[in-house]
């Protein structure tokens, strides 16, 4: 996987392991739903955002990239991360102006002045962001939402809860 060499220490990403993975030393948050059981004892995985800590020998935290997944760029996303939106696609904060292009439907560019730079992750953003400010991007990781849950899966846990 070639987006291994785009991941710094503090991206987000997605964690498709389960919790128990014997390397998981990181905290993780569940940020459809919050569950009241493990979902696991069910053998059901459901993705997490997470914090990359360290990365060496193409390992996130000392796990195999096939344990993770990049977050697509969404307005809400843009939102999280505090840009506001003056006009339809278009997103602003610090100087920094972000346009979806209209060819492809979930990448943005950013304009420097001589190049168009092209990002359709959040750990790109968040790595553009710190090259052209110095600063790290303000994510609230806890406001992402992922996938929603399986109807089979959501019915399993209305069923625990009553």
């Amino acid at each position: 996987m070639n987006w291994i060499n785009e991941i710094k220490e503090g991206n987000i990403l997605i964690y498709l392991g389960s919790g128990k993975d014997a390397n998981f030393k990181h905290k993780t948050t569940q940020s459809t739903t919050t569950l009241k059981f493990d979902l696991g004892v069910l053998g059901i995985s459901l993705p997490r955002t997470c914090v990359v800590n360290h990365i060496q020998n193409n390992l996130i935290d000392g796990m195999g990239v096939e344990k993770f997944d990049r977050i697509p760029l969404t307005p809400a996303i843009f939102k999280n991360c505090g840009f506001v939106s003056p006009c339809r696609d278009t997103y602003e904060l610090s100087s920094i102006t972000f346009k979806e292009d209209v060819k492809y439907r979930g990448v943005y560019f950013y304009y420097d002045g001589s190049n168009v730079i092209h990002v359709q992750y959040l750990h790109q953003l968040q790595n553009l962001y710190k090259d052209v400010t110095g600063k790290d991007l303000n994510v609230d990781i806890r406001a992402i939402t992922l996938n929603p849950i399986p109807p089979d899966v959501q019915e399993c846990i209305e069923c625990t809860q009553e």
